[in-house]
This record gives structure tokens, C-alpha cells and sequence, in this order.
């Protein structure tokens, strides 16, 4: 933290001349993730340049901030975040940015998570006891394929009322990209079919969502909590469970410890999907498509084993 407060501190006292924006008619867009910044890529078209601050590899929770990503936003038109608290990281960012369109409430803001159907809403108190619980709901939206085609049309709407005059083909391409999403989700979920009602054991709650779409059942986390590394006891628990209730799949994000869920496997004989969260997480998943695809053959194939 200490880090980070010298190095936004640091960019305050740039000179001026460093923060000077060409003119051009381009819309830039930065995005909090890859995903994001591959769907306003569909959307913007021919008449935006797009760019996200984070890897497909990175964990949302811990992004660590750079100097590159306050220039980024400083010469944004558009700020597209997660939203629902993950990527809160980049509020510091925007202050050091001193871009007053893509604040919070800004004109040039978007938030891809306005019109998602949100799950894990807590009800009742949050304390830090409970892990990393968000209190707008669980964040990770848009791993459920038929929310992509949600978030292209928040993004469609506010290009349009931020650029009336190309509204037309923001929201054309909107819906080429959502009956694209459509076509693709019919033959991930045919795909997944014979595995419906199938129970797994994921590493993080990040699944909720895709679970939900491919009638999956979340039966356990490896985390006890989210945010919470495992202890030894609750480990030897996870295994009499996944024994006892029959898990068929372990689904785990790349850049956690391949040490646990590989001895999970080998006691249980559950095999492992590792697989990103992201577009780009690893090679040749760059599109959302590619990477919704990664995931359905690693588990596919977990399944089948």
C-alpha cells in the first residue's frame, strides 16, 4: 500500500506537458479487464481505440498499480470498469489521472455490471471475517456467456449518448456481437449437456455464474472462505466430501497454486481444470470467444477422464 501511495503521489508532480492529449476524433477506451476491452472493441468499431489495463493472466483482486495505467486514463474518453468492487483498485488511479469524464458518475464512465442480473447479493451485516465478500454481489459476471452480450449493450447505449452521431453502428454491432454470443452459447451448453447436474469443486467463488448457465453444481470451494488460503483440516474435509458426494470435476483459475488442486486429484482421482478468467489468460484465448471455448474443452475433458 505504502507503494502505492508513493507512486501516485510521484505521478502527481509530473509536469503538465506530459499529460497533453492529441486531438483526434478517435474515442479511447480503457477497461479494467480484458474482456471488457475485447467486447468495446466490438462495439466501438472503426471508431474507437481500446485498451486494458490488465492482463488476462492477473487476478482482478490484486492488480498492482502502474505508472502506465495513469497515462492510460488520463487520455481516456471512456473508463469501462468491472464494477461491484473488484476493481476498486482503479479508483486511486482515476484521482491521480485528474480525467474528471471518467470518474465515478462522469460522463465517460461505464459500468459493465448496471444491467447484469446480479448473484450472492449478501442480506444481512459483512465483516472481514467473512473473507472477501462483495456487497453488491459476486463480480464475476461475465463468466456466463450470455452476460457478454448484456455488457454490449450497456456499452452501446452510453457510446450512443456520448456520441449520438455513430449511435447507429455502436448498436448494430452490438447485436452482431450478441447473436454471435448466442450461436456460440448454443453449442457450449449442447456441449456440456451430458455433464448437467454434475457437482465440482471450484478453487475461488468465481464460478457462480457460468455454474448457473451449464447446470453445474458448485459442491465446495478449496478456499473456506473467499480470499482465505486453505488450512490442512479443511482440505482433509474437502476430500471426504468430494469422496462421499461423488465430484466429478475440479475447476481452478491458472494463477492459483497448481500444488493443491494437483494433490486434491491425486487423493481424490478428480482431475483438474485449469483454466483462465479471463480473455488472454493463456495463449490462443485472446477473443472471448476463444477463451469461453478454452473453458468448456478443459472441462469437457476433465469430465471425460
Amino acid at each position: 500500500m505504502l507503494k502505492k501511495i508513493i507512486l501516485i503521489a510521484a505521478i502527481f508532480c509530473l509536469p503538465s506537458s506530459i499529460w497533453a492529449k492529441p486531438a483526434t476524433a478517435v474515442k479511447n477506451i480503457v477497461a479494467s479487464s480484458q474482456d471488457l476491452a475485447y467486447i468495446a472493441a466490438r462495439v466501438g468499431g472503426r471508431h474507437v481505440t481500446v485498451k486494458s489495463l490488465t492482463s488476462g493472466d492477473e487476478d482482478q483482486h490484486y492488480v498492482e498499480a502502474r505508472p502506465s495505467m495513469v497515462m492510460a486514463l488520463r487520455n481516456a474518453d471512456v473508463f469501462v470498469r468491472i464494477g461491484m468492487e473488484l476493481d476498486m483498485w482503479a479508483d486511486a488511479l482515476m484521482i491521480a489521472a485528474k480525467n474528471d469524464k471518467i470518474m465515478r458518475g462522469g460522463s465517460g464512465e461505464i459500468d459493465a455490471s448496471a444491467d447484469i442480473e446480479k448473484l450472492q447479493v449478501p442480506s444481512g451485516k459483512i465483516d472481514m471475517s467473512m473473507g472477501d465478500i462483495h456487497a453488491f454481489g459476486n463480480p464475476h459476471y461475465w463468466l456466463d456467456p450470455q452476460n457478454a452480450a448484456v455488457i454490449a449493450k450497456t456499452i452501446a447505449a452510453r457510446l450512443s449518448q456520448i456520441d449520438p452521431a455513430n449511435a447507429q453502428d455502436y448498436n448494430a454491432n452490438a447485436k452482431a456481437f450478441s447473436e454471435e454470443i448466442a450461436a456460440k452459447l448454443k453449442a457450449w451448453q449442447k456441449r456440456l449437456e451430458p455433464y448437467a447436474g454434475y457437482k465440482i469443486v471450484v478453487y475461488h467463488d468465481s464460478w457462480p455464474y457460468f455454474a448457473k448457465r451449464f447446470n453445474l453444481i458448485i459442491a465446495g470451494h478449496i478456499e473456506p472462505k473467499p480470499g482465505i488460503p486453505p488450512s490442512p483440516s479443511h482440505i482433509a474435509s474437502l476430500i471426504d466430501m468430494m469422496r462421499r458426494e461423488k465430484v466429478k470435476a475440479i475447476l481452478c483459475e491458472t494463477y492459483f497454486n497448481g500444488k493443491t488442486t494437483g494433490s486434491l486429484s491425486e487423493k481424490t482421482g478428480v482431475n483438474v481444470a485449469a483454466v483462465p478468467v479471463s480473455a488472454g489468460g493463456v495463449k490462443g484465448t485472446e477473443t472471448y470467444e476463444k477463451f469461453m471455448d478454452y473453458i468448456v474443452t478443459r472441462l469437457e475433458e476433465a469430465f471425460r477422464k
